[in-house]
């Protein structure tokens, strides 16, 4: 079991470990794959690591480094890599529907996306994906 000291001292390497993901995202990756295409599993490192973080209230407090940095990461991710925007956007409805206080810093990754990425493409999934949820009920919601 972790000391309350090691809890600390991570919940200070946080930030600095999510910017280093989103440093990572700056690399061209265009020359690993064969297709020139990112593999799902590859992006599913940046945003289901980022969507963990987003599950602790605590990581998502206004103007807080955690939150500062996890947005930018997925962000970045999303623009990024666009094919994989639609399993993102269940993963957001997902989470959205079983952890509230993520809403203002999904917002805000929706607001950096059109703002700094000049997209709205994952608004746009969410929305759709909701959408669907609410017509189809609560069987629909499935992380991928």
């Amino acid at each position: 079991m972790q000391s309350s000291a090691e809890f600390a001292a991570w919940g200070e390497l946080l930030p600095q470990c999510l910017q280093t993901l989103a440093m990572v995202l700056e690399i061209n990756f265009s020359r690993v794959w064969p297709v020139g295409v990112a593999e799902e599993e590859f992006v599913a490192l940046f945003t289901k690591a980022g969507l963990r973080v987003l599950e602790r209230p605590q990581n998502t407090r206004s103007g807080s480094a955690t939150r500062t940095s996890v947005v930018s990461m997925l962000a970045r991710a999303v623009a990024k890599f666009p094919a994989c925007t639609t399993s993102f956007a269940a993963s957001i409805v997902h989470l959205l529907t079983t952890r509230e206080h993520v809403a203002p810093t999904l917002a805000q990754i929706m607001k950096v996306l059109a703002r700094e990425h000049n997209t709205t493409q994952l608004a746009g999934d969410v929305l759709r994906y909701g959408a669907e949820c609410v017509v189809t009920g609560p069987a629909r919601l499935s992380v991928h």
